[in-house]
């Protein structure tokens, strides 16, 4: 039986990252910081329900995910390209950070594809080799090098590192996955406590930063992790009455509605520049984007799944 109180979250993440894309105006900066626990909560899921008896179905899965997305954002950036004349740039060192850093040379937010699939691949084999727990032992390691050289670097060392050497598969996929898989195994949890205090860390902890000039470009606050483990540990232990379409929606179209998006915030942004209606449109956008995404992949899907039907029947 599906645990509909994860699929709602789901839900929720998918909006909290098209926020992040289509930030509102006024309280863009710290609403941003707050959501930035929806890549996170969605790593920790994938990793509280890997199995590795499906691990390698689960990766092919991803992996079909990781080349339909880039090949549509592919095909997006050159009709782009020719509308706009910014067309991308492909060069060696963008092949070597999309090989290694899982930055995609089409769209920045495919990295998250890129991180989930190299994940899995890693807690496959260490699975394999009986040798899982290792991974365990490097989570702090592995987020607080993330901290260090991401959010704090400015304070620790005075100048930034490129965010793209720690937002990754190594320093983000590998540490949030496997902390939803220790969830699984040793239910582990944080109380219900735990989102209003680690809310109002995360926006004392920007504060403080931005006051001091100090806020690196990296996204990941301390806070973060707390606050994404926080609500993934409410939504695991949540026992009350769930609404069936927003679970509908997390459990079906959330990975689309994460693919798809940004492709919405470009013309819809545009569309509104056109029709001098910014100011409205940088506080009801983001709403906006991600209700036509739901839209857009819902009736998608339902057609993928008519075609299916009908060759099927032959």
């Amino acid at each position: 039986m599906r645990n509909k109180s994860i699929d709602a979250l789901k839900t929720i993440c998918s909006f909290l990252i098209v926020c992040i894309h289509m930030p509102p105006k006024n309280i863009g900066g710290y609403w941003i910081a707050l959501c930035r626990i929806g890549v996170p909560v969605f790593l920790m899921i994938s990793g509280y329900f890997y199995n590795q008896e499906s691990g390698m179905k689960q990766i092919r899965k991803v992996a079909i995910l990781f080349v339909e997305a880039n090949l549509i954002y592919c095909a997006w950036s050159y009709f782009y390209g020719a509308v706009s004349g910014n067309f991308p740039v492909i060069s060696f060192d963008t092949l070597l950070k999309f090989v290694f850093l899982n930055e995609s040379p089409f769209s920045g937010h495919l990295w998250y594809l890129g991180a989930v699939l190299y994940t899995q691949i890693v807690i496959y084999l260490l699975e394999k080799w009986q040798i899982k727990r290792a991974i365990y032992m490097k989570i702090p390691i592995l987020l607080l090098t993330d901290i260090v050289f991401g959010k704090y670097s400015i304070l620790l060392f005075g100048r930034e590192f490129d965010y793209l050497l720690v937002r990754n598969w190594l320093f983000v996929g590998i540490p949030f996955f496997s902390i939803g898989m220790l969830m699984n195994e040793k239910k582990l949890r944080i109380g219900w406590w735990g989102i209003p205090v680690f809310t109002l860390t995360t926006i004392l902890e920007r504060f403080l930063l931005v006051r001091n000039g100090l806020n690196a470009a990296r996204d990941q606050y301390i806070s973060t992790i707390f606050l994404s483990i926080s609500v993934l540990s409410f939504a695991l232990e949540y026992k009350g009455s769930i609404n069936n379409w927003l679970a509908q929606i997390g459990n079906r179209l959330s990975a689309w509605i994460y693919i798809i998006h940004p492709i919405f915030v470009t013309c819809f942004t545009f569309i509104a520049s056109r029709i001098g209606i910014q100011k409205v449109w940088g506080y009801v956008g983001a709403v906006f984007v991600f209700v036509i995404s739901v839209v857009f992949v819902y009736i998608g899907a339902e057609m993928i799944r008519e075609i299916k039907l009908r060759y099927l029947k032959r």
